[in-house]
Parts: structure tokens; sequence; C-alpha cells
């Protein structure tokens, strides 16, 4: 029934090939690298940049900030001008703003192109989501490919970015990666101007908003692994390491682990995709990574860290494909509120978990952490299935 309504709504001019997904998820990578860049020099080079700790902190956060509501806006551009329209521009703006981080600016112009940057990557997230939701074959290995190469950037960064700022200094590194992104910019040309008109259905707030299993689930496992149990890696580590300079050391090669998963796993679990249910893979990637925060809870901490690490970077790939699969009649609308619900829980646990995890005692966070955990998933679980039924 759900087919034929999809059908009869929702007029397919040609349905997309994975060379559009992949073309928008590789320039993504590239015109990103900037951003990606900023994170682990900005707090460094506060000071000589002339901006307090906690600017530092407003800096890097607002632009997850501003895509809590700029998702919904950004899903209607699309919906309206079409992804490789908006895609061009969001990347163009981004070249734009990284050229500018290498400037100097005052405090005030530095937050408002973090601001831009904001916009761009919601731009960058919905347009590429938006080619591999209208693939109608191959679907989950369209989303493994995706999220696999969008994060292959950060990766580059990690591992070049110290040696560029070392050769050329802090103003010419931001410099030379505005240039590389306009390949990115240029890359994004060759994407060929097909339409995709979806139903007439708006893109609204309120949908975006609505608390469904999958939102719920999303923004329980952001709030828990990319918020607390990420800002929290040096607390949970600390009683292991004697040494400030080794447990720096562990914090960065869990956080390698953590991006490697998701380049790595998500090409893998795309490819298994063809085989498997993605649904099915989703799920129990979801219990796992529940499994690992329980073992870190019981002391097992460095085994269920990579757990939770490397599971959910599934979770993170598949997520957007399941709710897509709730709506296939306009894929926008459930693509705007998850990745919204991602960066509400991320952004929230960054916020409190330093903080809890210094002034409560380690194990009844990590419960708290377990049961919000276990209930979401579970939630989403009986939900999924009465749905099943009923079908």
């Amino acid at each position: 029934m759900l087919l034929e309504y999809a059908k009869s709504t929702a007029k397919i001019h040609e349905r997309g090939s994975l060379k559009e997904p992949l073309f928008a998820a590789a320039a993504t990578s590239i015109v990103g690298l900037g951003d990606a860049f900023l994170y682990p020099i900005l707090p460094v080079y506060s000071e000589q940049l002339g901006y307090s700790a906690l600017w530092v902190g407003v800096l890097l956060s607002v632009n997850r900030l501003v895509r809590v509501v700029g998702n919904t806006f950004v899903a209607r551009l699309i919906s309206s001008y079409g992804s490789k329209k908006i895609l061009l521009f969001c990347s163009v703006l981004a070249v734009i703003t990284t050229a500018l981080y290498g400037v100097g600016l005052g405090v005030w112009l530095f937050l408002f192109c973090r601001i831009l940057w904001g916009l761009s990557y919601s731009g960058f997230q919905l347009g590429t989501l938006n080619f591999a939701a209208a693939i109608k074959t191959k679907k989950g290995l369209a989303f493994g490919l995706v999220k696999s190469i969008k994060s292959l950037g950060q990766l580059v960064v990690l591992f070049l970015g110290p040696v560029l700022l070392e050769r050329v200094g802090l103003t010419n590194s931001f410099f030379i990666i505005a240039t590389g992104g306009g390949m990115g910019v240029l890359l994004l040309c060759f994407l060929p101007n097909k339409t995709i008109q979806y139903s007439k259905e708006p893109i609204t707030f309120k949908r975006t908003f609505s608390v469904t299993p999958i939102n719920w689930m999303v923004f329980v496992f952001a709030l828990v692994v990319d918020g607390v149990m990420v800002v929290g890696l040096a607390e949970f580590l600390k009683p292991d390491y004697a040494t400030t300079y080794h447990l720096v050391a562990a914090v960065a090669a869990y956080l390698l682990v953590k991006r490697l998963a998701l380049v790595v796993l998500s090409l893998f679990v795309g490819y298994f995709s063809l085989f498997f249910n993605p649904s099915r893979m989703f799920l129990a990637a979801a219990c796992l990574v529940v499994g690992g925060v329980l073992m870190v809870l019981f002391g097992w901490t460095s085994l269920g860290l990579v757990v939770v690490f490397i599971c959910n970077s599934v979770v993170v790939c598949f997520a957007p494909y399941i709710a897509v699969q709730n709506n296939p009649v306009h894929p926008l609308q459930p693509l705007s509120a998850v990745s919204t619900w991602w960066d509400i829980g991320a952004a929230l646990g960054a916020l409190v978990g330093v903080y809890l995890l210094q002034n409560l005692a380690h194990f009844w966070v990590l419960l708290a952490l377990f049961i919000l955990c276990f209930m979401s998933l579970l939630y989403y679980f009986l939900e999924t299935r009465n749905k099943e039924v009923v079908h």
C-alpha cells in the first residue's frame, strides 16, 4: 500500500546512479578539510589569535548549533532548487570561509564564518544523502560509500595537517587548504543536472523535531558516543596512564580508531548490505554499542571503548538509510530530522559530558548512559517490530 502511494505521489524523472552520491561525498570531503583542520589547531593557537578559552568553545560548537535550525531550512532549498545547485553554492562558501580563517579575523567575523560553515555543512550533508536516497537499488551500498568517503578528509588532516603547519605556518596552511578546496567545487560541476521531484508535502520544523523511534535513538546514541564518551575519553583512561604524555597519546589513538572505523567499516558494511538486510545490521551494531557501554561500566574500559566506537560507525552509516525507509515519499524530511537530532545529541553530550564526569562518580554516569542507550534501543525495536506485525 505504501509503495503504491509512493508511486502515485513521487514522480521520479530519473533515479540516480552511484556516481552522484560518490562525487558529492568526495567534494564534501575536500572542501571540508578546512573545518577538520580547525578543530585541533584553534585550541593550540587561541592565545596567538587573541581568543579566550570560552570563545574557542563557542567557535568550535556554533556550527553544529546552527545546523539544528538550518537543516530543515536547507532541506527546503534542496527540494526547491536541487542538490547540485545547493552543493555548488555551499562548496564555494566553504572555500571562502576556509581562506578567511587564515586572515586573522576578529572574533565576531570569525563567528560569522563559522555560522556560514554550519549552514554549508547542512547543504553538504543533506545534498549528498539526497543523492544516495534517490538510488533505487544498492541504497545501503550508497550510504556506506558516502559515509566512508566523507570521513576520509578528516583522516587526511589528522596525518598531514601538522606537517603542513610546520612547513608553511598557520595562515598559509589555511590558504593552501582553501585552494585545494577548489578541486571539490570543480568535481561538483561534473554532476549531471537531474531533477528528482518528490511529493509536494512541505518540509516542516514540526516533523523535523517530532520524537520518532529512530530520531530518539539517534539523539541518545549521539549524546552518549559522539558527546559524553568522546569528550570524556581522558577521564575514562586517566587511571590507566601515569603521565600526561601517555594519556594524550592514548586519547589520540582512540579518536584515530573512531575515525578509521568510519572510513573503513562504512565501506565494508555498505558492500555487505548487498547481501544482508541493512536494517538488521543497524540493529545488531546498536546492540553491540549498548554492550560496549556496559563493558566500560564494569571496568573493561579499553575493549568497551573500541567496541563502542567501531560499532557506532555502523549506526551512523545506516541511520539515514533507516530514516528514509520510513518515509520513501519525501526523503529530505527524514534526512533533515535524523541529521538534526544527531547534532542536538552530540552538542548536548559535549556540553555536559566533562562536567558530569568530573563532578560525579564515573559508575553512575556510565550507568545512566547505559540505561539511556538500552531504553532507546528497546523503544526502537518494539516500534519497528509492531510495524512489521501490522504489515
